[in-house]
């Protein structure tokens, strides 16, 4: 799991990161937590699970709590880059062929963020009702 919480605000990752690791080690996972990796960190994991032998294993699950950018892009700790890494990576892995690879992205893209509805109290004459009563 590869979580950051260093590039903007993102108060929820630890807690987000705290929630994975316990459903998935109920289930049964071995979890491993990557926290604030750089880009270069990133591919070099990478490429030491793709010569991990996973003959054993049911499924591979990746989880990345992190920030993003439009077109597939999202952000490593000094770096943007594009999430199609770790498809390539896995579907390249040999003792993986025929499992379940599964990436979960939690990527809040800053560029789309709903600034939300401001509401403005006016003051009114009518008196409802119930009100009244």
């Amino acid at each position: 799991m590869f979580t950051y919480k260093n590039l903007g605000t993102r108060r929820c990752a630890d807690a987000e990161a705290t929630l994975v690791k316990q459903t998935f080690k109920n289930l049964g996972f071995d979890v491993f937590i990557y926290k604030d990796y750089t880009y270069q960190q990133i591919k070099k994991l990478l490429t030491n699970l793709s010569s991990d032998d996973y003959k054993k294993d049911d499924c591979i699950c990746i989880f990345i709590l992190t920030h993003g950018e439009a077109k597939g892009l999202i952000w490593a700790l000094d770096a943007c880059y594009p999430i199609n890494i770790y498809e390539e990576t896995l579907s390249n892995i040999q003792t993986l062929a025929d499992k379940p690879k599964l990436i979960f992205v939690q990527a809040r893209i800053v560029a789309r963020v709903d600034g939300g509805t401001h509401l403005i109290q006016q003051k009114s004459d009518y008196i409802d009702e119930i009100n009244r009563k």
